[in-house]
């Protein structure tokens, strides 16, 4: 029985090697598993999203900026109190309400500029990590092609030796016999 490097089996008198050196075979070498692919998709990175949050929205900033504990909104409430009481409306509601639009006005170009800048960091981030999967897919799809590339070029190399091998062998016989047959008929003369 004739074997190669590997081990596998040539059947004798054969001049195709046995199945496992079919071009369309791949060998593994014990390193490749059979679901490598799903492996490798595995481990490939899905699309990040934005997620914008209601902290994020100028609704949400506007929110913040407008608590009582804000130092800008108790500047603008004293500012609102302070016009309110040069009008002579101190202790009125319309005093109140020129407090609070005073408030409003003042927090609201902050809470728009400060949630488009949000919600633009956040999208710059999210681009940042789609980028950086879009590297990690290349990379992995490389190395899975890289990989497939190697184990197919060495089963064509194991395939390439079988068949030199049993040629060689199907030579020498030839040779041999042909040796015998000239040395066997000068000897019967």
């Amino acid at each position: 029985m004739k074997t190669d490097i590997n081990g596998n089996i040539f059947k004798p008198g054969q001049l195709t090697p046995s199945p496992q050196f079919s071009p369309t075979a791949t060998t593994t070498g014990g390193s490749e598993s059979p679901n490598a692919l799903q492996s490798a998709l595995k481990s490939m990175p899905s699309a990040e999203q934005t997620t914008v949050s209601k902290s994020m929205t100028s609704a949400g900033m506007l929110d913040q900026i407008l608590s009582k504990e804000s130092p800008l909104m108790r500047r603008a409430s004293t500012q609102g109190s302070q016009q309110a009481q040069s009008r002579g409306l101190l202790n009125s509601s319309m005093a109140a309400g020129a407090s609070q639009g005073a408030m409003i006005d003042r927090a609201q170009p902050f809470a728009i500029n400060d949630s488009n800048n949000l919600i633009q960091n956040a999208q710059r981030n999210t681009d940042a990590k789609n980028q950086r999967g879009l590297l990690q897919m290349g990379l992995i799809g490389d190395s899975y092609k890289s990989n497939q590339n190697y184990t197919q070029q060495r089963g064509l190399n194991d395939q390439a030796y079988g068949f030199e091998k049993e040629l060689n062998q199907q030579q020498q016989g030839f040779t041999q016999s042909n040796w015998a047959c000239k040395t066997g008929f000068s000897k019967a003369r």
